[in-house]
């Protein structure tokens, strides 16, 4: 049930967060199956890297979602360090 509570603000957070900052990623020359692959990659990087931010013992839900967010946010900076060192760089999505 806590992982469950955990989860869903996760994930709302995560939904703010995204509608605010929508990007694209560009590389000179690259196809979309070259972006699929770095992206997945990245993807697994970043997971990897982040893994042992999970560990530990419940501590509280406001402790809990503080957890969720640090590491939501290391994600995203580590995401963004892979994409780059590959070549790629971020455009804003125009506003529709």
């Amino acid at each position: 049930m806590k992982t469950a509570i955990l989860l869903i603000c996760a994930a709302v957070l995560a939904g703010c967060q995204t509608a605010a900052n929508e990007v694209t990623w560009n590389k000179p020359g690259a196809v979309e199956a070259d972006f699929v692959r770095d992206r997945d990659q990245c993807k697994y990087e970043t997971q990897r890297a982040t893994v042992a931010m999970n560990s530990g013992a419940w501590q509280g839900i406001g402790t809990e979602i503080g957890a969720a967010i640090e590491k939501g946010q290391r994600q995203r900076e580590l995401y963004n360090s892979c994409m780059t060192a590959r070549g790629y760089q971020q455009q804003a999505l125009a506003a529709q």
